[in-house]
């Protein structure tokens, strides 16, 4: 339960800013290639796209087609970045390492709300030092962002099942509703799909877990299902206008995009062959990925940039269209036992460390691991901590299903390093309560 001490927000806003500036003079001084395939590939292109000729493509020279296979959601970033500080990628460390920072007090705030001060200060401390942070903060992906916009969404959650007044009548002025967690949340799942379209599912639960939490205390339906339709609306107002380009530029009922055929068929390789990472399929496929691009790219398009990736609509769909095809028949060949044997490597892999530095990931796993075990104790004594391990629940569906790498959780991995911090700080509490009477009954 909350202690009632406040929590000094300036010392451990100091304290996080401490950590992050380590971190960056750490790994600023390792010489590391900190721009991946996917950047290279997709988000830079995308986002000088964006910037010198107004469109969202992956093409390197004239006509600049449209690209349809990601959300446009970090792109965007990019480029607002970018329009700012220019191309170079320290301005870009600096502010992923100050959202890594900013996702550490989202963290100690909902530590601070379910549990006490002190695992306010743990929660901060786990994410702020949390190493597969820091690392990703150094490279142009999207994981610092998704992982701050996800722990946003979650912290608006609990402010909601936290608010004794939800679900009523009163209508709060312009700048309280501006702070209202409904409204946060609507935005926050907005975006999250905008970044990554694997969240669309978010919207239609976050949805159905507003109506039926003020249902269920007591409230008529019409002021539930209300409350219900402005996270939906504000999400929807958000994503309507790049489904509707994405429907207007393909010709087809794609209003997210398409993009899961390669992820598709790495994923039933993984289960075939054991849970290996996407670039070392992508290494062992690159041929055939190019003979499967020749079969299915439609007469007269253009050539695209690679992983499926540029060549205009037609030649993204087509080509998404044969791996999926292809996905499909290499699955029905994959034995039932081999699959769900492949299941427990497959969620190591998920939840091992993601910096790819062996101490590192040693911390990591560590962390990791009493998190979870947090999470399975607090979540059968604490129904109010159930928002914190959701996202880790969505997170490993969907890589169940679609190809698992580690940095793939990384974005659910803040939520659970708060009940990582709530199940350390209860186990230093037990010991010391332990120690306490023997120490006192050796008191002369």
């Amino acid at each position: 339960m909350p202690d009632g001490t406040a929590v000094s927000w300036p010392r451990l806003a100091a304290a996080v800013t401490a950590i992050m500036t380590g971190w960056a003079a750490l790994l600023g001084s390792m010489n590391v290639d900190w721009v991946p395939n996917d950047a290279k590939l997709l988000y830079l292109p995308t986002a000088r796209n964006l910037l010198q000729h107004g469109a969202y493509s992956v093409m390197d020279q004239e006509p600049y087609l449209p690209t349809i296979t990601k959300m446009p959601g970090y792109s965007f970033f990019l480029a607002a970045e970018q329009a700012i500080f220019g191309e170079g990628l320290a301005a870009l460390q600096a502010i992923q390492l100050a959202l890594v920072g900013v996702t550490a007090l989202l963290c100690a705030d909902l530590a601070r709300r379910l549990f006490d001060r002190r695992t306010a200060t743990v929660a901060a401390v786990l994410v702020a030092g949390y190493p597969a942070f820091a690392v990703h903060a150094m490279e142009p992906l999207s994981e610092t962002l998704t992982g701050l916009l996800l722990t946003a969404n979650v912290h608006a959650l609990v402010r909601h099942l936290a608010d004794p007044a939800a679900g009523s009548a009163g209508r709060p002025g312009f700048r309280r509703a501006a702070t209202h967690p409904l409204v946060q949340l609507g935005i926050t799942t907005g975006l999250l799909v905008l970044v990554r379209q694997s969240f669309a599912p978010v919207l239609v639960a976050q949805v159905v877990a507003v109506a039926a939490t003020d249902r269920y205390r007591g409230h008529s339906w019409r002021p539930a299902l209300a409350r219900a339709g402005v996270v939906a609306g504000l999400a929807v107002a958000l994503i309507a206008p790049w489904c509707v380009r994405n429907i207007a530029v393909s010709d087809r009922l794609l209003p997210f995009g398409a993009n899961s055929g390669l992820s598709l068929l790495v994923s039933v390789r993984q289960y075939a062959d054991g849970p290996g990472t996407r670039p070392e399929y992508l290494d062992t496929i690159a041929a055939e990925l190019a003979t499967i691009d020749a079969a299915a790219t439609p007469a007269g398009t253009a050539p695209g940039m690679g992983e499926g990736l540029g060549g205009g609509p037609a030649r993204e769909v087509a080509l998404d269209e044969a791996l999926t095809r292809r996905a499909r028949a290499e699955l029905a060949e994959v034995p039932t036992g081999r699959l769900l044997g492949t299941v427990p490597a497959r969620l190591v892999l998920l939840w091992s460390g993601a910096s790819m530095i062996e101490l590192f990931d040693r911390i990591e796993l560590l962390l990791m691991a009493a998190s979870l075990l947090s999470a399975a104790a607090l979540g059968l004594r604490r129904r109010a901590c159930w928002p914190l391990w959701l996202p880790a629940a969505f997170l490993t569906a969907v890589h169940l299903v679609f190809h698992a790498e580690e940095r793939y959780t990384l974005p659910a991995r803040p939520a659970l390093l708060v009940l990582g911090a709530a199940g350390l700080v209860g186990a230093v509490r037990a010991g010391r309560r332990l120690v306490a009477p023997t120490t006192s009954g050796a008191t002369p």
